[in-house]
């Protein structure tokens, strides 16, 4: 699995500007909350690359929640059946998603984003 990684903005390249003080710290502020959020939104995706055997796939995703969205993206179709996906919370025997298709041979690629809600 991994992770969008988003670039920040760099406070340093305000400071020493000829900006009044006050406007300045403002300016200082609104880079801090706008990095903080960029990072709230890059940790609600993760993604990754699933490959069905037999028709199925499990993937092992410890933090998924019932109102997180899974996307899936065919990346290479072998035997392509029509797919579907459920969320499984069952620790501490398995929490995570599984893919499954309704063609049992299917060994279809799929790239995967979770997105948390």
């Amino acid at each position: 699995m991994g992770q969008i990684d988003l670039t920040r903005i760099d406070a340093a390249l305000i400071a020493g500007s000829e900006f009044e003080p006050h406007f300045e710290s403002w300016l200082s502020a609104l880079v801090d909350t706008i990095n903080s959020n960029l990072q709230v939104f890059q940790d609600s995706f993760t993604t990754g690359v699933a490959t069905l055997a037999g028709g199925t796939v499990s993937v092992p995703f410890p933090t998924i929640v019932a109102t997180d969205s899974i996307f899936l993206n065919l990346t290479n179709a072998v035997l392509l059946g029509t797919i579907t996906t459920t969320i499984v919370i069952n620790p501490p025997t398995f929490t995570g998603f599984t893919i499954d298709s309704t063609n049992g041979a299917d060994a279809s690629t799929f790239s995967y984003m979770v997105v948390k809600f």
